[in-house]
């Protein structure tokens, strides 16, 4: 098996943008969203399809040595969705930018029987954030919790399908203090294969500058949940 290895130089003061080779499939492409507060680094990674595929499904996803901002004790509830720290009555729309969370909503495709998205969180505060404090007074005394976490799919052979494939999607955002990696499976339309990306995001002073590296596997004895009676879109 091939693996293709590159070298991308990144510009402090340039937008940046990280894509898998070129295959038939699906590739990774993570762009900069620059810095949401002072340590911390925000990257947008998006799925698209290549060689007239479609992105069909997201597999195995597992995303450790992110930043994470969880709603306080009180407000009882973690944030592995876009949305999740708005919605909550202890949260904050203001804390979003500076969480990584899934983009996409599971609940709105297919999911592989017991399906789940958890994540973690060591509320440490790496990037030493001012205190996370409401906007809603009534609530200013309940800080928010800010912390190194990882976030990642649970179940076995978890598996989201979208409905409908899609040319490209955006479908997490990852905040670093540091280095996070990620660990994904992607499927495109033909169903012919799975690629495997594990790749580091991080900062951009060229500590976490690797090029995602796929790893085809042929799907050959192997069921896909999820992707059953599905036909690629015409």
């Amino acid at each position: 098996m091939k693996k293709n290895y590159s070298t991308l130089a990144l510009a402090l003061l340039a937008a940046v943008v990280i894509a898998a080779p070129a295959r038939a499939g699906v590739d990774l492409v993570v762009s900069s969203l620059g810095s949401p507060a002072p340590g911390l680094d925000s990257w947008l990674v998006s799925a698209v399809g290549t060689e007239g595929e479609d992105v069909a499904s997201i597999a195995n996803l597992n995303l450790t040595g992110a930043h994470q901002v969880w709603v306080n004790s009180v407000g009882a509830a973690k944030s592995p969705l876009f949305g999740d720290l708005t919605s909550n009555s202890f949260g904050n729309a203001d804390w979003e930018p500076l969480d990584s969370q899934l983009l996409i909503d599971p609940s709105s495709h297919i999911t592989s029987p017991g399906f789940g998205l958890d994540e973690t969180n060591d509320l440490a505060n790496p990037a030493s954030l001012p205190p996370l404090v409401p906007t809603n007074p009534a609530f200013a005394s309940f800080l928010g919790d800010a912390g190194h976490g990882d976030a990642f799919f649970t179940g076995n052979a978890p598996q989201v399908t979208l409905t409908p494939f899609v040319p490209a999607v955006d479908f997490l955002q990852v905040v670093t203090a540091s280095c996070a990696n990620l660990q994904v499976t992607m499927i495109g339309s033909s169903a012919s294969e799975f690629i495997e990306f594990d790749m580091m995001i991080g900062p951009l002073d060229g500590l976490c500058n690797d090029i995602p590296e796929p790893t085809s596997i042929a799907l050959i004895g192997i069921g896909m949940v999820g992707l059953l009676g599905y036909r690629r879109r015409s």
